[in-house]
């Protein structure tokens, strides 16, 4: 072998090794993910971390175990993959923000959506992807029980896509005659539209849901809600 072709193979292994060893948490702060994640601790390397107290915004996922995909590094990209007993997901870092292929149990608390609900809200194999201000992917599936818990509604469930600029996501259901649209809005920004559309309102549960900040005539009603979701 060559003097060259050693100085060569040399320099290919430190790098190799350097790479193996470089921390997560300088990767998440050089692609700007530590404004969208957190944790109490990060330890490990880009190819092999663990988080304690890992959250998305204020989504807690619990402790996790992540890892950054070396194959779209060439393209300027920082997609990590997290994965825990209570969720998993791609963060995309790059020309496109967001998550890929989400799956996780949230407490619907955990959104600080001003309606008064509470439940679970569930969501499957759920891609969200901004580019700049423009919505450049959503899909996926999601459910909740909101209503089910809070009203004896029904069951809610819907698929995220995009709508213009904004990603939305449909949820419906129907249950002993009572029907609810619920449609959320979003903006790269995190700003908010929550339109919810309640048919087939009970006399006895009319009341209730007025006092809830519903608003309508009869068995319909319909509240509208704005704001920042805080992730």
């Amino acid at each position: 072998m060559t003097a060259g072709k050693t100085i060569a193979l040399f320099v290919a292994v430190f790098l190799v090794a350097l790479l193996s060893l470089f921390p997560m948490r300088v990767a998440l702060a050089w692609f700007g993910a530590g404004s969208v994640v957190s944790a109490r601790t990060v330890s490990g390397s880009v190819w092999n971390s663990h988080w304690e107290d890992a959250r998305l915004g204020v989504l807690a996922l619990g402790d996790a175990d992540a890892r950054l995909d070396p194959s779209f590094l060439w393209t300027g990209a920082g997609r990590f993959h997290i994965d825990s007993p209570l969720s998993r997901l791609t963060l995309v870092r790059g020309p496109a923000t967001g998550v890929e292929n989400a799956t996780l149990n949230l407490d619907s608390t955990q959104l600080r959506l001003p309606i008064p609900t509470r439940g679970a809200v569930t969501l499957a194999d759920v891609t969200l992807l901004f580019d700049g201000a423009r919505c450049a992917s959503a899909s996926g599936r999601i459910a909740s029980d909101m209503f089910q818990v809070e009203w004896g509604g029904p069951m809610l469930s819907g698929d995220l896509a995009c709508d213009g600029d904004r990603a939305v996501a449909v949820l419906t259901g129907e249950t002993d005659g009572m029907a609810v649209d619920m449609r959320l809005y979003l903006a790269a920004d995190g700003h908010y539209e929550l339109r919810t559309g309640i048919a087939g309102v009970a006399p006895p549960l009319q009341d209730i849901l007025t006092r809830a900040g519903f608003s309508g005539d009869g068995e319909s009603l319909s509240r509208l809600d704005e704001g920042v979701l805080g992730w």
